[in-house]
């Protein structure tokens, strides 16, 4: 008895069988790809989050940094507002905006400097802002649905603009989000946001001379930005 094998029809059979188990892996993991671009409450929606100190203290740390000289301050006239979609956050979008005059550093004539002409001008440029247009890189790190609670991390990119100059940048952050709840209702009413950023500055980028010698000796050529917004949704 004699076999034959047709070796054409075979591969055929094998490179159908093949693009059938393709298709079936992109259905599968598809919605997984989907679902990581959200916490998966069920929302797909957007939200508009006002900063709000009740819910949490708005501040931005900065630091400066030499061999000889190490320098904290904080900001907290932070104001802004921005939407997101807890379900696709990629589409998040706002304006996050810090008065200069509200940089303090601990110590009244080296923030009287910091206000003056020769650094960041607060006469002139009161505001630095940032106006993100949507956000990369998104990762969850968690979604607990019941809880309501979602936590992801992110790439913010859009206009950074400080002393008169705007310049694109990409920030990286970490996102809270809580559902309205009977506990949270304590605080305001909303959901709760939450956004974490830690990101540097370099002065030059922004043209921000300083004092003559300054920079590179007493005071950082980077400035280092540590981020805690907190928000509630209309």
């Amino acid at each position: 008895m004699k076999f034959h094998i047709d070796f054409r029809r075979t591969y055929a059979c094998s490179r159908l069988l093949t693009s059938k188990i393709v298709v079936a892996l992109v259905f599968l993991v598809l919605p997984t790809i989907v679902m990581a671009s959200g916490f998966g409450f069920g929302i797909n929606a957007n939200r508009t989050v006002q900063l709000n100190n009740k819910v949490g203290e708005n501040s931005i740390n900065f630091k400066s940094e030499v061999p000889l000289e190490r320098i904290l301050g904080k900001a907290t006239d932070i104001s802004g507002s921005f939407t997101i979609n807890p379900d696709n956050l990629q589409t998040a979008q706002g304006e996050i905006i810090v008065a200069v005059s509200s940089m303090k550093t601990g110590i009244k004539k080296r923030d009287d400097h910091l206000y003056a002409p020769d650094w960041l001008d607060a006469a002139k440029y009161p505001v630095i802002t940032f106006k993100f247009s949507s956000l990369v890189n998104v990762k969850v790190s968690s979604a607990d649905v019941q809880a309501g609670r979602g936590v992801a991390t992110a790439e913010a990119f859009g206009n950074f603009t400080m002393h008169g100059v705007t310049k694109q940048i990409t920030i990286p952050i970490t996102i809270t989000y809580v559902k309205e709840s009977t506990k949270t209702r304590e605080k305001a009413p909303g959901d709760f946001v939450l956004v974490q950023a830690n990101f540097s500055v370099a002065l030059k980028d922004f043209n921000v001379a300083g004092t003559k010698g300054q920079i590179g000796s007493k005071v950082g050529e980077k400035i280092d930005l540590e981020a805690n917004l907190y928000g509630a949704s209309k």
